[in-house]
């Protein structure tokens, strides 16, 4: 989860700490919309992998109005959710190309 300090950058050096703290708020606020986002599509997809969920995530945010978010944001918000205690790991297994794979699911 990102400090305070980190979500203070949607702020000017010079700004106020009112405006700072607007900042902080607006990031907390769009990473609860993506962390929801993400434990939505899981919770309809099923239990999924990585790469799976990623790919089903996609489709689902042309079809929905969702969050859109790139690769690497989908699967940083689905490590916050595991850290969070909202998904579990179902089981390893490698994939098609013989790459070992977790497959996740919502709690």
């Amino acid at each position: 989860m990102a400090t305070l300090e980190q979500l203070s950058l949607f702020s000017r050096t010079g700004d106020p700490e009112t405006s700072k703290e607007a900042g902080a708020d607006a990031a907390r606020k769009d990473l609860r919309a993506s962390l929801e986002a993400v434990h939505r599509v899981l919770s309809i997809l099923g239990p999924a992998s990585a790469e799976h969920l990623v790919e089903r995530y996609k489709v689902y945010a042309e079809a929905h109005a969702v969050v859109r978010q790139s690769e690497s944001g989908i699967r940083s918000r689905l490590a916050e959710l595991r850290r969070r205690g909202r998904v579990a790991l179902v089981m390893k297994m490698k994939n098609a190309r013989g790459k070992k794979v977790h497959i996740w699911r919502a709690v």
